[in-house]
């Protein structure tokens, strides 16, 4: 909106550059890529990241979405705890699938 230049990987990156602020105006909600997750503090991480034990967000939001299953069941990346003996049964009972793997 002035004639103050930035770089282009300032625009949108949740820091006001400009002194209008208008490098983050009308940014998207979510900016991660294909195979991406948005933390709740709009940091990036791997999909496959969730629910590793790990904090890779750095405010834990993506630790904070797991479901723990009891003893004899495994969890889906969705969140979804299925019985161990349904591992890798020609069925998907993973709505993504991650019980039938290619290494099954």
């Amino acid at each position: 909106g002035s004639s103050q230049c930035i770089d282009p990987w300032e625009i949108c990156d949740l820091h006001k550059d400009c002194e209008d602020g208008s490098d983050e105006a009308n940014c998207p909600q979510n900016q991660c890529l294909p195979g991406q997750w948005q933390c709740k503090n709009k940091v990036c991480i791997m999909e496959d990241w969730k629910c590793n034990g790990i904090n890779n967000c750095g405010d834990s939001s993506d630790e904070e979405v797991c479901a723990h299953c009891p003893e004899g069941m495994i969890q889906c990346d969705e969140g979804k705890c299925i019985l161990e003996s349904l591992m890798c049964n020609k069925a998907e009972d993973c709505l993504d699938g991650t019980d039938e793997l290619s290494t099954c």
